[in-house]
């Protein structure tokens, strides 16, 4: 979900274990040379989409990596299914108040500006959920980052991403 802690929280798994990360955002503001905004005004979500499916697919099948995906790009496509086929796929979980309250702090690009927040993220969670709950491991943030990290950890160990 949208302002869920999805690119900080990879960025905590990047630095505990030294590994390489993306920000499929990021990848796809560098693709095109726009920002998201931008993007949304002179292409549509549409485009923007096809886009991400584009660098999603180029960062999958490149070197091992930590991808931050956006909110929706799982429930676009088969992304998940590439997700799902060629990696390690986690949920990050946040309650509905606290998506709300995030958008209210920062809107995203690409969503329904209209619709008040609460709205909104209940729309988003009807739309995604199902995606979102094929994940290999659902984290609840709530919880204090070394807790999140040492589920991380022993999940990584089950799959030999990592070692003791």
């Amino acid at each position: 979900m949208p302002g869920s802690g999805k690119t900080a929280f990879a960025r905590a798994i990047c630095e505990r274990w030294g590994f390489p990360m993306t920000d499929l955002d990021e990848m796809v503001e560098s693709h095109c040379g726009t920002s998201l905004d931008e993007l949304r005004s002179l292409q549509g979500e549409i485009q923007f989409r096809a886009l991400e499916r584009f660098c999603l697919l180029t960062a999958l099948s490149g070197e091992p990596l930590v991808l931050s995906t956006g909110g929706g790009t799982p429930a676009y496509f088969d992304n998940m299914n590439h997700l799902i086929e060629a990696s390690a796929v986690i949920y990050i979980e946040r309650s509905a108040d606290w998506v709300s309250h995030q958008l209210t702090l920062r809107p995203r690009a690409f969503l329904n500006v209209d619709l008040p927040p609460g709205e909104l993220t209940a729309q988003l969670f009807a739309q995604r959920q199902f995606q979102y709950e094929r994940a290999h491991l659902k984290l609840h943030l709530d919880f204090p980052e070394n807790e999140r990290l040492d589920a991380v950890a022993e999940f990584c160990r089950k799959l030999a991403i990592i070692a003791d």
